[in-house]
């Protein structure tokens, strides 16, 4: 190992010398802190545009989920049409013998699907008049 005491002084002021001359070559551009400054603002305008963006797009998720869950407490799911009503209504159609089970799905599901879900009770769905046109049609 090299002590400073091995050195050679004048070697040691050669050196000093040098990196002293060197000091004025590494200088700077003049613009140097503008374009510094210019790329801070950038980067924090775009993390501040983020930020905005997320705050926004939680709030539109927050108001979307409470919409949701309120519209799903409001409807009462029991009154809603499903495939056993679907069904039960198609049968109790199809009991006349000239109106057959097929027809009678189909009208059963026209039934449900044009009216309100809202109001469809069991007690509705006489025969549709669409019955009575197959019947003189002669169709099935």
């Amino acid at each position: 190992m090299n002590d400073d005491a091995d050195l050679d002084p004048l070697a040691v002021d050669a050196v000093e010398a040098l990196l002293a001359d060197a000091a004025d070559y590494v200088v700077p551009p003049p613009d140097l802190r503008l374009r510094v400054l210019e790329v801070v603002r950038e980067r924090a305008s775009a993390i501040r545009s983020a930020r905005r963006f997320g705050g926004w797009a939680l709030a539109t998720v927050a108001v979307w989920m409470a919409v949701v869950v309120a519209l799903h407490r409001s409807v009462d799911l029991r009154h809603m049409p499903n495939a056993e009503r679907t069904q039960a209504l198609a049968n109790r159609w199809s009991a006349s013998p000239a109106y057959n089970v097929d027809w009678a799905l189909v009208d059963a599901f026209r039934f449900v699907r044009f009216s309100s879900p809202f109001t469809w009770d069991e007690s509705m769905g006489a025969v549709p008049s669409s019955r009575h046109a197959r019947e003189n049609a002669n169709v099935r």
